[in-house]
C-alpha cells in the first residue's frame, strides 16, 4: 500500500514538473510590451500633428513567438498591438469642434510579422490609423521594415543600427492629396558608451524621409522626393 502511495506521489510530482516546464516554455514564447510616452509635440514622418499642450501616448504590444530555430533563421514573431495619442489642445479636448471622446486624437491598431535571420530583422505590418475624435479619416497602410544589428562589427561601439521602412497607403491618405502615397524612410541610431564610473550611452538617431510617389503632396506642393531630415541626441 505504501509503495503505491509513493509511486502515486512520484507520478504527481513528475506531472507537475512537466506542466511547470510547459508553462515556462509558453511564457518564453509570449510577452507583453506596454508603456506611455509624455510629450508636448507630435510629428509623424514630417507631418505635424500637434505642437502645443499635454500629449500622452500609451501603447500595448502582445508578441507570440511562432518559430524558434538554432541556425541562421532564428525566429518568427507575431505582434498585435495598439498605439494611442491623447491631447488637451486644439486637436484634443481643447476644441469644441471635436467629437467625443474629444481628448482621444488617435488610435492605431497593427499586426506585425517579424522574421529574424542572424542580425537582420524583416517585418511586414498591416496598420490602421484612426481618430476617435474625428480629427482625420481612417488610413489603412502596409509597412515593410528591415533592421540590421551591426553592433558586433564595432566592438565597444554600439554600431550604426541602420533601418529601412517602406510604406504603402492602401485606403485613405495621410496628406489628403489626390493619390495614395508611397513612403521610404532611412534611419541610423549610432550609440557610444560614455564614462566608466557612471556609464551611460550617448545615442544620436537620424531619420531621412522621402516620398516615392504622392506621399507629401500638399506639404511639398509638387510632391518633391525629399520630405524631412530628423537629427536627435
Amino acid at each position: 500500500m505504501l509503495r503505491w502511495i509513493a509511486v502515486s506521489m512520484m507520478c504527481v510530482v513528475a506531472l507537475c514538473t512537466v506542466v511547470s516546464a510547459q508553462e515556462n516554455e509558453a511564457a518564453d514564447r509570449v510577452w507583453v510590451d506596454a508603456g506611455v510616452n509624455i510629450t508636448n509635440s507630435y510629428v509623424f514622418r514630417g507631418f505635424v500633428q500637434e505642437e502645443h499642450g499635454f500629449i500622452a501616448q500609451p501603447f500595448v504590444d502582445l508578441t507570440v513567438r511562432l518559430f524558434e530555430g538554432e541556425g541562421a533563421f532564428e525566429s518568427i514573431d507575431l505582434t498585435l498591438g495598439t498605439w494611442n495619442s491623447f491631447h488637451n489642445s486644439d486637436t484634443g479636448n481643447g476644441s469644441a469642434d471635436n467629437t467625443d471622446p474629444r481628448a482621444w486624437y488617435e488610435a492605431d491598431g497593427h499586426a506585425t510579422l517579424t522574421f529574424t535571420i542572424e542580425n537582420f530583422a524583416i517585418g511586414a505590418t498591416w496598420i490602421a490609423y484612426s481618430s476617435p475624435n474625428d480629427s482625420f479619416d481612417t488610413i489603412y497602410e502596409w509597412n515593410f521594415d528591415l533592421a540590421w544589428d551591426d553592433a558586433e562589427m564595432w566592438g565597444d561601439f554600439g554600431g550604426v543600427q541602420p533601418t529601412l521602412t517602406l510604406a504603402f497607403e492602401d485606403i485613405g491618405q495621410r496628406d489628403g492629396g489626390d493619390g495614395h502615397g508611397y513612403y521610404l524612410g532611412f534611419g541610423i541610431e549610432p550609440s557610444i558608451p560614455v564614462g566608466d564610473d557612471m556609464p551611460f550611452t550617448l545615442t544620436a538617431p537620424i531619420m531621412l524621409g522621402l516620398s516615392l510617389h504622392d506621399y507629401y503632396e500638399p506639404m511639398r506642393g509638387d510632391d518633391n522626393t525629399f520630405a524631412f531630415l530628423d537629427i536627435g541626441v
